[in-house]
């Protein structure tokens, strides 16, 4: 039996999954998203009933839990998913008669706790990887559907598509359908599969800074058509090109940032007229973004072309 708080990273799904699958009782598993809820509860056992917080009322506590399901013995085991927006009125029937329930009940949370959420229970948690390790979803979403994903199909999805579980998830569901015999993926079909929706901004400020505008440019074109992004992203270099204009914060800094050597560089390649010129260009994308004026891409096809 587990301790009253046990925690796990996100690469032990499997071994939760396992866990909660052989004990009985009443247990709280709180997990960072929806989606690996989903990934824990279609790996428990095929008897546990799956219940949603609508479901999980006082006529469901009064009725089942408490009457021990009749002469046929309980009726679970049961997982509540999302058990933290369960009403308070069906955890406070719950809690005052908890002593009668039999049923073993697994309640799977996201996010804060209700006051009225029942204490005491045998605790685990799976915790959310750290922004560095994002990638790790990948993994697991790939073995949830059941492929093999090789390092350079990682690398092109971590640089492709923006640090969302949901996105990763669809990357991972849509790439399912279309592995070989063997359950792989080539890089190919990915990137014929999976459009680009991440600009990296310090990519972006690093080749500016040694003035790769090829590059600089032919990875804001990698970008279909996402103007928000393209925005958003205009916005921010506007000020990255303002610091190289004026990097007298520099002197203030006990220590440089990685960040602040490439304004410091990009200081003493890039003159002030080349850069004017270059904030200008800035400022007239990211009006074509905000009004979502197709002409964009074509301006950058130009800026692209003409180098």
């Amino acid at each position: 039996m587990p301790s009253k708080k046990q925690s796990f990273d996100i690469n032990s799904v499997d071994q939760v999954s396992k866990v909660l699958s052989e004990l009985n009782g009443l247990y709280h598993l709180a997990v960072p998203d929806e989606f690996i809820s989903k990934i824990v509860c279609d790996k428990l056992k095929g008897e546990t009933k799956k219940m949603w917080p609508n479901e999980f009322n006082i006529d469901f506590v009064e009725q089942e839990l408490l009457a021990g399901g009749g002469l046929f013995g309980t009726n679970g085991p049961y997982v509540v998913i999302d058990a933290q927006d369960i009403k308070a009125n069906a955890f406070e029937a719950f809690n005052n008669n908890r002593h009668l329930i039999e049923d073993s009940i697994i309640f799977i949370t996201k996010g804060r706790l209700p006051k009225a959420f029942p204490k005491d229970m045998n605790a685990l948690a799976i915790a959310a990887p750290k922004p560095w390790h994002f990638g790790q979803y990948l993994d697991i979403f790939a073995k949830y559907f059941g492929f093999q994903m090789n390092p350079q199909v990682k690398n092109f999805i971590e640089k492709s598509v923006q640090d969302n579980v949901g996105d990763y998830f669809n990357s991972c569901h849509i790439l399912s359908h279309h592995v070989d015999a063997n359950g792989n993926i080539s890089l190919e079909k990915a990137r014929e599969l999976i459009k680009v929706r991440k600009l990296d901004f310090f990519d972006q400020t690093d080749l500016f800074n040694q003035q790769n505008l090829k590059r600089f440019y032919l990875n804001l074109l990698l970008v279909e058509d996402d103007f928000s992004l393209y925005m958003d992203f205009f916005r921010s270099f506007q000020g990255h090109i303002s610091k190289i204009i004026d990097p007298s914060y520099l002197a203030t800094k006990k220590s440089l940032s990685k960040y602040d050597r490439g304004i410091q560089l990009a200081s003493k390649k890039w003159n002030f007229e080349e850069l004017i010129d270059i904030q200008q260009k800035m400022i007239n994308f990211e009006v074509l973004a905000k009004s979502k004026d197709l002409w964009l891409r074509d301006q950058i096809r130009r800026e692209y072309l003409c180098l």
